[in-house]
């Protein structure tokens, strides 16, 4: 897990005065919370000529929002940044206590999925992190798109 150092967690302006775009949704801790996080997801990428971060930014985003909505039980506000460098999804949400680090479980089950998510995130994500704040807890993962992205091989530029 890298540290909130390393990619602005909450940016609001990059170097230079730079305005970020982003969007905002509040998402209600139900079971549908995950398929919405989705399509935010899915309509930013998309308008933000940035498809082929999708794959990778959905599997984040359902992860993050759905730990968010089985452990802290409460609203959840989901950030979209797309940054210079970056698009970057952070959840706030009301609990305190921060996620684990993730683990290797060589002795769990086949199939088994219960604390794998922020693996799965930590896979994806080129850093993510987490920490307290003001009514509860951000987690957030960042995913480079000024580069060659390392899943698709697919030379990407900023527009």
């Amino acid at each position: 897990m890298n540290t909130s150092e390393s990619v602005p967690w909450w940016p609001v302006s990059e170097p230079g005065g730079r305005f970020a775009v982003r969007v905002d949704e509040v998402l209600l801790p139900l079971p549908g919370a995950a398929r919405h996080a989705r399509n935010v997801v899915t309509q930013a990428c998309l308008q933000w000529q940035m498809p082929y971060l999708l794959a990778r930014a959905c599997v984040v985003v359902t992860e993050l929002v759905t730990n968010a909505a089985v452990h802290a039980r409460t609203l959840a506000d989901l950030r979209l940044i797309r940054s210079r460098r970056h698009l970057i999804i952070v959840v706030h949400d009301g609990s305190r206590i921060l996620p684990p680090k993730p683990a290797r479980q060589p002795d769990a089950a086949p199939g088994h999925r219960i604390g794998s998510g922020l693996t799965l995130v930590a896979a994806m994500a080129d850093c993510w992190g987490c920490r307290h704040v003001d009514g509860g807890k951000v987690v957030w993962a960042a995913l480079r798109h000024d580069a060659v992205d390392r899943y698709a091989g697919v030379a990407t530029t900023e527009p």
